[in-house]
Formats: structure tokens, sequence, C-alpha cells
């Protein structure tokens, strides 16, 4: 694409970007920080480093982490580190508890037992909330919505976290927000009909 000395560039995401300079100053700057992030991924990959380890050391180098058009307003450094493991070694993590893990509802079950409880479950996730935690609180959700999916406060309690969390984010956060709950009081929701318009649920 370089190599074409355009004028004009209008991405999948984002803006549209003007004149040759600033186009040509784009694509440098998203070929330096793909090769950066393949190169660092392949390098742990080597050194026998799973996903999750990955994800929080593969950065970009300053020059490209501050650069206007490299910012993550749409995908992130770490679901690409994550499709790039995936794509070079498959699903399997390398964890050998995940072969044939629980499902989503049998580990709920199990974790909300030894939490004492779904009252106790649901009054941490508050707590969480409170204490601006909103990924624990909306982890702690799932675990109520995997056994009851259509109780409404418990649907609540993980639309809130996501809501918080994304209002300071773009469109990947916003997405989250807009995902389908394990529930079936909402109906079929289109993609680009937000779910807190569609459900109605009570926020505040």
């Amino acid at each position: 694409m370089l190599a074409l000395g355009a004028e004009h560039l209008v991405p999948g995401h984002t803006r549209p970007i003007t004149q040759a300079a600033n186009v040509r100053a784009a694509l440098m700057a998203y070929r330096d920080a793909i090769q950066s992030v393949l190169d660092q991924t392949l390098a742990g990959m080597r050194k026998g480093e799973r996903p999750d380890e990955l994800v929080q050391h593969v950065k970009l180098p300053p020059p490209l982490a501050d650069n206007p058009y490299l910012q993550e307003f749409y995908g992130s450094v770490a679901w690409s580190v994550r499709a790039i493991y995936a794509d070079r070694l498959g699903w399997f993590d390398g964890n050998a508890t995940r072969l044939f893990p629980l499902t989503e509802r049998q580990r709920a079950a199990k974790i909300i037992g030894l939490a004492g409880g779904a009252d106790q479950v649901l009054a941490r996730a508050r707590d969480a909330l409170a204490a601006r935690e909103f990924q624990w609180a909306a982890e702690l959700a799932d675990y109520l919505l995997a056994v009851d999916g259509v109780n409404a406060t418990r649907r609540e309690s993980r639309v809130r976290p996501l809501r918080n969390w994304a209002s300071g984010r773009s469109t990947p956060a916003r997405g989250t927000i807009t995902s389908p709950l394990p529930s079936t009081s909402c109906g079929v929701v289109h993609p680009s009909e937000p779910w807190l318009t569609r459900c109605r649920l009570t926020m505040d």
C-alpha cells in the first residue's frame, strides 16, 4: 500500500486519512506496530509463554505507543497477541486443565458454592463495583448468570460494571456492553441496537 502513494486512506475503522504525507505516516506506523507485536509475541512463544503471560509484557515501544494512528480505538495489542498465538498454535494454551473443562454452568455452581451462595457472590460483585473494580464485578456477575440467566438482579449486576468499564473507552468496549446476555427475556437483539435500550434494565 505504501508503494501506491495514495492521497487518501479509508481504514476499516476510525476516520479517513487525507494528504499523501499523512497516509504514508499512518501506513508506516501500522507496519511497524504490527511487526513489533508479531516479533514480541513469537519471541515469547518460543520461550513457552502462554497467552495470559504474553499479554502482560507485549507492548508497543514508546515511539509507537504514542503515535496518534495507533491508539486503541478499535482492537488492542492484547487482542492481537491472543490472535497471533491462536493462529500459530491453535486454541490450546498449554494448560492441561483446559483440555476437558467443566461447563460454564458447572464451574459457576461450584464457585458460588465455595463462596457461600449466590447472595454472597452478588454482595461481593456490588462491593467490587463500589470499589471501581469493574472487571472483577463483571466476572462475579458472570458466575451468577451462568446458573440463572433470567434473573433481572443478576443481569443488572453484570451490565452496571460493564457500562462503567466502557465509559472511558471506545468501540470495542461499547461493543462489549451491547453483547448479548444469557437471557431470553429480551428476545433477539439486532447488533446495532444496544442491550441497555432493548432490555430497559434499571441501572441506578
